[in-house]
This record gives structure tokens, sequence and C-alpha cells, in this order.
């Protein structure tokens, strides 16, 4: 469903004598159990892959995210490294933060004190721990009949969360239904 790593260890008993490949090398299956929509969304399927971090000397320009393409080599060289591509773009970042934004952060955080009292406040709260949503908006006292925890009644929160789906990798507009 996003992004990511997937790790398979190959057990020792897998058998390397095949009839169509050469020997020395096994068959790996993979399947998923549900949501098979989702199997057309893969744009890429990756080996060897790895994680990585970046930390910015400077700023991070426009979004704070590190486009596909820019990293083509590593800090530190290593022989068993052949070749480094970035084929997506970064994920996670942050764009450095302006002294605008800092004195709105502040002002905010001695306004609500880290502590959620009013629908702006939860608001407020979440879009700042989670910079990769779009948009939040608080309903107090929402009485749907079809949740099974206790919305409703008085002290109640229900939050809607959009996500930021603008330069994204992969978006699948059917999931937000």
């Amino acid at each position: 469903m996003q992004s990511g790593i997937v790790t398979l260890a190959v057990p020792e008993s897998a058998t390397t004598d095949n009839t169509l490949m050469q020997d020395g090398l096994v068959w790996i299956r993979a399947s998923i159990s549900g949501d098979t929509g989702s199997v057309c969304l893969f744009e890429k399927v990756l080996a060897q892959a790895a994680k990585a971090n970046y930390r910015a000397n400077g700023p991070l320009p426009g979004s704070g995210s590190v486009q596909a393409g820019t990293i083509q080599k590593l800090v530190k060289k290593s022989a068993h490294v052949k070749q480094v591509s970035q084929p997506f773009s970064s994920s996670g970042g942050r764009a450095c933060e302006t002294e605008e934004l800092f004195k709105l952060r502040v002002s905010e955080r001695l306004r609500h004190k880290q502590r959620a009292v009013t629908n702006w406040d939860w608001e407020h709260l979440v879009l700042q721990e989670f910079p990769e949503l779009y948009k939040v908006k608080c309903l107090n006292h929402f009485n749907d009949k079809d949740t099974c925890c206790r919305a409703g009644h008085p002290g109640a929160v229900t939050l809607v969360v959009v996500p930021q789906v603008h330069n994204k990798n992969f978006y699948n507009p059917c999931s937000l239904k």
C-alpha cells in the first residue's frame, strides 16, 4: 500500500538445481492475500535496495524532499557497491523553517501548550506532528452509528485527515473513497 523496502530471507533448504534457470539461482514467489486492486499500482520492483538518510548542512530547497536522481554516489566509496541510483523522490523530509514560520509555531505552542482543548488545537497539533498531512478537520460530538467507538459523547472527538498527495510517487484516488 506504500513505498518501502521488503527483505526476504531465503532458507538454506531452498533448492538451487533448476530445470529452467542456471544452477545456483533460487525461484522466489511473492503473493498478497487481500486488496488485489493495489497490485496494478506497482511502479517498479528493484533488487538490492537500501535505505539512506540525508543530513543537509544547509536548508533543503522547496518542500524539503530530495528529488529523484539527486543522489548519485556514496559519501564514502565502497568496493561492494557498484552503482547508486535514486529512482524516486525522498520522503519524510521537512523544509527549513523560516523565521516567520518559527514565530507562528512558537505562538501556537504558547496558545495551546501542547494540549488540545478546542477543535483548532486538535487540528494544529496533528498538522504540526505529521507534516505529510494536507488538512485535518476535527468534529466534536460527531454521532456516527457505524463506528464502534464512543463517538458522540462529551469529550469524544473525531479527526478527519486528508493526506498530502502533491508530488508523491504513488497515489491511488480509489483508496480515498
